[in-house]
């Protein structure tokens, strides 16, 4: 599939940015705003995630992006680490820690 224009890119920043402050940027991590605006790679996964669906690919695109940053403040997803997941789980095998991205992020497997 073709990558977005950086000006397909900024122009999902833009918006996605008129988004937050429209919804109130308080509902959205700064962490997750802050990587939008400096990461492309970041940015196109999103335009790239709706390229087959139904409307125009960058207000989908934005409004995942919305959705998500939603979900994720709302779930407190910055703060999960290894130390965060209780003991229980680990033992029990629901959740593990295994290998990692190709950020070098660890992988949490549920």
């Amino acid at each position: 599939m073709a990558k977005p224009t950086p000006d397909q890119i900024q122009t999902l920043r833009r918006n996605a940015a008129a988004k937050f402050d429209e919804e109130g940027v308080e509902k959205f991590s700064e962490k997750d705003i802050k990587r939008l605006e400096n990461d492309d790679l970041y940015v196109s996964r999103f335009w790239l995630h709706q390229k087959t669906a139904k409307g125009d690919q960058t207000e989908n695109a934005v409004n995942m992006i919305v959705r998500t940053f939603k979900w994720r403040k709302e779930f407190g997803c910055d703060g999960i680490t290894e130390d965060s997941i209780h003991q229980k789980f680990k033992d029990k095998g629901v959740l593990f820690i295994r290998n990692r991205d190709k950020d070098g992020k660890k992988l949490l497997i549920v």
